[in-house]
């Protein structure tokens, strides 16, 4: 993360001369070498009402860095946004169960599947019926 004071220098120069244009970019630069959640809000923080239309370019792209690096991040800013479609999407592959019959740690199905339970009854009861299956056939009883 050698960047990351860098980008973090730039960006406070950036903010101290009111230049937006720089303070986003080197905030999206900054989520590209560290990715966090507490960055992504920083980004998107930057974006004023009039200049919403401007942000979709750049949250797509910033999405698409973090599907590559930081998938978790990618889908906590989708939650985060209340874009639980997209983090449905996202986590669709996703196992709850690893290799062993452990709960898998790293996945964020289950956390998509609790934001989506209003919303998307249907997918986030399928979701919990399939892990409650993966947790049954793994032959574990103190797994579930």
């Amino acid at each position: 993360m050698p960047d990351v004071p860098l980008h973090e220098w730039l960006l406070a120069r950036a903010r101290a001369a009111g230049n937006r244009e720089a303070m986003m970019r080197e905030a999206e630069a900054l989520l590209s070498a560290a990715p966090s959640l507490d960055r992504w809000r920083a980004l998107r923080s930057l974006v004023t009402s009039d200049a919403w239309a401007a942000w979709e370019p750049v949250r797509e792209r910033a999405l698409k860095s973090l599907d590559e690096r930081a998938h978790r991040v990618a889908v906590e800013a989708l939650l985060d946004e209340g874009d639980v479609q997209r983090a449905l999407d996202r986590v669709r592959d996703e196992p709850t169960v690893d290799a062993t019959g452990l709960a898998a740690a790293a996945g964020m199905k289950l956390k998509v599947a609790e934001a989506a339970e209003r919303t998307y009854p249907r997918e986030a009861m399928a979701i919990w019926e399939k892990h409650v299956d993966d947790l049954i056939a793994t032959g574990r009883r103190t797994q579930y």
